[in-house]
């Protein structure tokens, strides 16, 4: 398939409608040439010089990341950041297929971060909360604290998670991908017995205590898995023809 017809249909999974004005979403760096067949695509949370290193191996037509590589105007970050500045150059000069990202367009859109996140809760019914990014929904019984980070430890393949417990029990529960602790307040408002959000501040894990609201922080691994399961659908719903490559950096440098 030709890169720019891949790319418009991606588009149109994870319109660029949903992205917010504050993002950096869409193309980042390397050549655009539209016409490239896309063969191999590259999942991958964030570009950086250990990526440069896989890509060199693997030889993709295409990167996908999640976060932007450059967020910001472009002149300010590369005279900010010399290190991503000189990375930058190398794309630019050496890599004959572009970066492209999806981030908060990903996060909002149906089959994007937040769906796939609940429904590896074990939620398959949910709604959309008011604020367009957190799921919500219940469990048919009530499940102690303890059994929900036993489900978020074995489906996101995780060690251990923080959190804080207010109640024993809980069947109500909210979820958003990534920062999402300056939302807690929605979940409030839907009378929530659980929140679960990850890269949360000192003061909103504070102040969820204070109003009497569980909580689970999700380290950057459970955002990285949502990616690459929800990316992978959608390529695989445009082409089933692509090879599709996962970089798991959170954990190691090894593709999966």
């Amino acid at each position: 398939m030709e890169l720019g017809k891949f790319i418009r249909s991606l588009g149109r999974i994870y319109p660029k409608r949903n992205q917010e004005e504050w993002d950096y979403s869409g193309y980042q760096a390397g050549e655009k040439d539209f016409k490239r067949e896309v063969k191999k695509v590259l999942l991958v949370l964030d570009f950086y010089e250990d990526v440069d290193k896989i890509i060199a191996r693997e030889k993709p037509d295409l990167v996908l990341t999640h976060h932007p590589f450059i967020f910001g105007r472009k002149k300010d970050v590369l005279l900010s950041d010399e290190k991503k500045k000189e990375l930058y150059e190398k794309v630019m000069n050496t890599y004959p297929f572009p970066i492209y990202s999806f981030h908060t367009n990903y996060d909002r859109s149906n089959g994007g971060m937040n769906d796939v996140m609940i429904k590896m809760l074990g939620i398959d019914e949910y709604e959309v909360a008011s604020d367009t990014y957190m799921r919500f929904g219940k469990y048919k019984e009530p499940k102690k604290i303890e059994e929900v980070i036993d489900i978020i430890k074995k489906n996101f393949n995780l060690n251990h998670v923080s959190y804080n417990k207010v109640t024993e029990k809980v069947r109500s529960l909210g979820v958003i991908g990534g920062s999402g602790s300056s939302f807690f307040y929605e979940a409030l408002k839907l009378n929530l017995d659980l929140f679960i959000t990850g890269d949360s501040s000192h003061h909103s894990r504070l102040d969820m205590k204070r109003y009497g609201l569980n909580f689970i922080e999700l380290p950057h691994e459970c955002e990285e898995l949502a990616f690459f399961i929800g990316m992978e659908k959608a390529i695989r719903s445009i082409s089933s023809d692509i090879q599709i490559k996962r970089v798991p950096l959170q954990k190691s440098m090894e593709i999966m």
